[in-house]
């Protein structure tokens, strides 16, 4: 479902084709509607199954908005067409892996006995560290980080807090102050003071998933809304790369709302992260910047229902208290580094992994499989935090039991 450009999506073409390509032992099969479907390769899927979106939209009135909330589950499900056609769709695939990039409940009840996973690219810092995924199997904004929260919190893993700060440290060295506008973004924000600063990580209004959590997308209404919030805080909008204002916007909400400031253009768009550490809060509907921030230990508020609203809170709730920042940020890094978050070149590219990954996930009680540490390490993490070989270990606690 789009609002402007379907290409939007096109990326993910491109993942699932490699995904599928690298895991041959694997039937394949890809639903989607008509113009994506178009976009897919006949060789390299045995089936493709077309949903019209012209008709999952008309059992809502053709409002996005109401057919964004029933799938995620805000509203009771009454699209009887879109249910019909994916009952439809498992009769002949007869899938035993279901894996989807956007919230939909009715997957679940569409797809018995399937294992029904979610994906999107991984939460950690990307600027200068390689691309992650996630498999989740309770949702993509309504997931493990959400459902199992208070068990992520309340976990010992076998990585110590020592060890765990000595690498986050070592991969903002390596990426964020390396990158080569790193220097700017720091002045620049710096420049801003002694005023508090906010910085307001923006996203397309073309996202299906975080519509049916929040509501419907414009940048600029979001905007005026923080703006006028903290009226005496500067606010500081951020762009995702799939969309920006024009400087003329800019001028104008600038003139309308004086404590709103833009940074330099070369600087506006996917450099969110470069700013975090020098500002004074992060807000943000679903933006990954949400976890860069929470990782940085900085007050973080998220809009609707995200993904990343239970580990801001808890972030959020120890501001000063910088050893339980500490075993938040352990805590975090460890889950999402032992069987949550894969590297994206070798999900996509690794003969047979994604095939691997998928067949230890059971089907009963997912979840517990997350929790299972025992053969977590550390150098997991070394890789999603792009170290590569270039820091020394020190010896890795010993493993301890799963909990």
């Amino acid at each position: 479902m789009f609002r402007q450009d379907p290409s939007f999506l096109l990326p993910w073409v491109g993942w699932i084709e490699d995904i599928a390509t690298a895991n041959p032992q694997r039937r394949c099969c890809v639903v989607s509607n008509d113009w994506l479907l178009g976009h897919f390769s006949n060789l390299t899927f045995s089936q493709k199954f077309a949903i019209s979106a012209r008709d999952a939209l008309q059992a809502h009135g053709f409002r996005r908005l109401r057919y964004g909330k029933d799938r995620v589950g805000r509203a009771a499900r009454s699209n009887g067409s879109l249910e019909a056609r994916l009952r439809e769709i498992a009769s002949h695939a007869k899938p035993s892996v279901v894996v989807s990039f956007t919230e939909n409940e009715a997957l679940k009840a569409s797809f018995l006995g399937a294992l029904v996973l979610y994906t999107e690219l991984g939460c950690l810092p990307r600027l200068g560290a390689p691309e992650t995924m996630f498999l989740d199997p309770c949702g993509h904004q309504t997931g493990l980080l959400v459902v199992a929260w208070d068990r992520l919190a309340r976990m010992e893993p076998p990585l110590s807090t020592g060890l765990s700060e000595d690498l986050w440290e070592a991969h903002l060295q390596a990426t964020l102050r390396e990158h080569p506008a790193h220097e700017a973004a720091r002045h620049w924000v710096r420049e801003l003071r002694p005023r508090r600063t906010r910085l307001l990580a923006l996203q397309p209004p073309d996202w299906l998933t975080y519509e049916g959590l929040y509501g419907p997308v414009h940048p600029e209404e979001l905007i005026y809304r923080e703006a006028s919030r903290q009226p005496d805080a500067l606010l500081v909008p951020a762009y995702h790369p799939g969309h920006r204002l024009s400087p003329d916007m800019e001028k104008y909400i600038s003139g309308e709302f004086p404590n709103v400031v833009f940074p330099p253009r070369e600087l506006s768009s996917g450099r969110a992260e470069l700013f975090v550490p020098y500002v004074d809060e992060v807000v943000t509907i679903s933006s990954t910047v949400a976890m860069a921030g929470i990782l940085a230990g900085k007050p973080v508020r998220t809009l609707g229902r995200s993904a990343f609203r239970r580990a801001a809170a808890a972030m959020t709730k120890v501001q000063g208290d910088l050893a339980a920042q500490s075993r938040l940020r352990r805590n975090l890094l460890a889950f999402l580094s032992n069987r949550y978050l894969h590297l994206k070149a070798r999900l996509t590219g690794e003969s047979g992994y994604a095939s691997d990954v998928v067949s230890q996930i059971p089907r009963t009680d997912p979840a517990d499989h997350y929790f299972d540490f025992s053969d977590w390490t550390v150098e997991r993490l070394v890789a999603l935090l792009g170290l590569g070989s270039t820091v020394p270990l020190a010896a890795a606690p010993a493993a301890c039991k799963p909990s």
